[in-house]
């Protein structure tokens, strides 16, 4: 797979590419750890050019710090390009559905159920994958709001059946349920020293 070039950085990019090679057999996530300014966005960046000269679809999302405290703001951002498909939340199970349009004030709940939502999510991701394999891409996955944080983690570590592949960058010296689920279908990987891994505890 050809792709873009970030000199001095030909072996990470060839860790993303051999994960977005790899999607049709295994679905993978990976967390990028790395001081600020050390180049985490670029390279996020340069996955998403490869993925979509693969032919992916790409979902993106970024943590904002100023949104952290407003409950899956960062998975309304992440899913509406799915959810403003035609009918694209029909074949979801009604709690599942009125769980997750409830979470984005898109209609009435009992309130919040965690469970639910991350599930709905996880079922639209996996749909969309079988039309053509996803990338999803998550900017600061330290900044998230708190639920989106855990349902993105419930998705990243459920993908490996599915031609999903999230990359997310997470500054060093926060922690979270995203970084910490590595060895459990989430591997996390120090910037500059990515290694591909599709479930497996990659930290270096």
């Amino acid at each position: 797979m050809t792709g873009p070039r970030l000199y001095g950085r030909d072996a990470e990019l060839a860790a993303l590419a051999e994960l977005i090679e790899q999607a049709s057999e295994r679905g993978s996530a990976i967390a990028v750890l790395g001081e600020a300014g050390t180049g985490k966005s670029t390279l996020l960046r340069a996955a998403v050019e490869l993925a979509r000269s693969a032919g992916f679809q790409v979902l993106q999302t970024a943590g904002v710090e100023t949104e952290a405290n407003l409950p899956f703001a960062g998975l309304h951002q992440l899913m509406r390009p799915l959810l403003d498909m035609a009918d694209a939340a029909d074949a979801l199970p009604s709690t599942q559905r009125r769980a997750l349009f409830a979470a984005f004030g898109d209609d009435e709940g009992s309130g919040a159920e965690p469970f639910l939502i991350a599930l709905a999510a996880l079922n639209l991701l996996a749909e969309a994958s079988a039309q053509r394999p996803l990338l999803v891409a998550v900017d600061g996955v330290q900044w998230l709001d708190r639920p989106t944080h855990e349902a993105l983690t419930f998705v990243a570590r459920r993908v490996s059946r599915d031609p999903i592949v999230i990359v997310g960058t997470v500054r060093k010296g926060h922690t979270g349920p995203f970084t910490e689920a590595g060895g459990a279908g989430c591997a996390a990987a120090s910037w500059p020293s990515v290694s591909p891994s599709s479930g497996t505890n990659a930290s270096t």
